[in-house]
């Protein structure tokens, strides 16, 4: 995407940057609801979504109270309590906005990103165990007999996670060579970025 790229500052107009938004059904709504001076509330609001949402930011990848923090800081709007006012809530806003910029290898980026999270979370709750292991339980204060061990399905995993891990990465590599060729028609483009300057 060519969002990250082309943010500056918070003062910066996200509408005149990117004026096909003003059309686009939500975003329409939210760009004529605003009542501040050149629309610049709901500008922040839309950089904070296009700069978290931007698989090329360093924002992206940052999570929960950590991204929203910074975001917020970064275009110096309290977005959630700023939308609180509104009929939108953010995930609302950020899924549409996902839905017109992402072309289906973004999509599809984000979707591996995401499974490849939730294995990462699994494989760190899961303990070692081996067939045969006793385990104290010190609630119970009592010992079980492991019937069944994790450690041979846990290392299949982790050997398997460098295949995934290069998957990303091969998608990514395919990514920013077909942003490096969209000038030449060589890529699918986004319905946003066909508006874009």
């Amino acid at each position: 995407m060519q969002f990250n790229d082309r943010f500056v500052s918070a003062e910066q107009n996200f509408w005149e940057e990117f004026p096909q938004f003003t059309k686009l059904s939500i975003f329409k709504t939210l760009y004529t609801k605003d009542q501040s001076k050149n629309k610049n509330k709901t500008s922040k609001v839309m950089w904070y979504i296009a700069l978290g949402s931007d698989l090329d930011s360093m924002f992206y990848n940052l999570v929960g109270d950590e991204k929203e923090e910074t975001l917020n800081d970064m275009v110096n709007l309290d977005v959630a309590n700023y939308l609180e006012q509104s009929k939108f809530t953010l995930e609302e806003l950020t899924e549409r906005f996902l839905f017109y910029t992402d072309t289906k290898l973004m999509a599809g980026i984000r979707a591996l990103e995401s499974k490849f999270e939730e294995r990462v979370a699994f494989i760190q709750s899961v303990p070692y165990t081996i067939e045969g292991q006793r385990i104290f339980d010190p609630e119970t204060e009592t010992y079980t007999t492991v019937s069944k061990g994790t450690a041979k399905q846990l290392d299949d995993m982790f050997a398997n996670t460098t295949k995934i891990q290069a998957e990303i990465k091969k998608q990514r590599d395919m990514l920013s060579n077909s942003a490096d060729v969209a000038s030449a028609g060589g890529a699918e483009m986004s319905f946003a970025e066909r508006g874009l300057k």
